[in-house]
């Protein structure tokens, strides 16, 4: 039930926003509408499961990763000349940063056989 209601929630911002950004700023306010009410879900998702199971986030890693993807993102739709050589340092960065939190949850994985 809960489910329903962060989607519903998520669908009527979705398209609350796509009225009001998409005159604006056309197809782009549609991305950015249906990144707004995500992340929304998200956030009432994460603060709805603490009532049932700890679940931590590391704010830091996060504010970073989202501010690399930001900036892959602005240089995609604003595709400045050779905008890909700028991309290509930002990947790497998205890599560098998250190898250590990747390769432990590689090593708790349990295989089965």
């Amino acid at each position: 039930m809960r489910t329903l209601v962060t989607t519903a929630i998520g669908a009527g911002v979705n398209i609350v926003l796509n009225l009001i950004l998409i005159p604006f700023i056309g197809i782009q306010g549609a991305a950015l509408a249906t990144f707004i009410a995500y992340f929304g879900v998200f956030i009432i998702r994460a603060a709805d499961t603490r009532q049932y199971i700890r679940i931590s986030y590391n704010v830091k890693m996060f504010g970073l990763n989202f501010g690399i993807i930001g900036a892959q993102t602005f240089l995609m739709l604003s595709e400045p000349r050779h905008y890909l050589l700028y991309q290509i340092p930002l990947f790497m960065l998205a890599v560098v940063v998250n190898i250590k939190p990747f390769i432990e949850k590689l090593r708790g994985l349990k295989v089965r056989g």
